[in-house]
């Protein structure tokens, strides 16, 4: 017996970045997608939503030089 074809898909994205000497960098991307067939053999078509947020942060050095501290 076969599984049923899923016609939907989550996925969440995270990264967290060190810039050496000046700051970090995180980011989420949230997404949910839904998909189904057309007449064309290998295609499918997407469409969904999702959200994406971020967050950079200087060194206070950097911060201190530019007057926001």
């Amino acid at each position: 017996m076969r599984s049923p074809v899923r016609h939907h898909a989550a996925e969440a994205i995270f990264k967290f970045r060190g810039y050496h000497g000046v700051g970090t960098d995180m980011t989420l991307a949230l997404m949910y997608e839904y998909h189904g067939a057309i007449p064309v053999d290998g295609l499918r078509w997407y469409a969904g939503a999702g959200v994406f947020g971020g967050h950079f942060r200087l060194k206070n050095k950097y911060l201190a030089a530019s007057g926001y501290v």
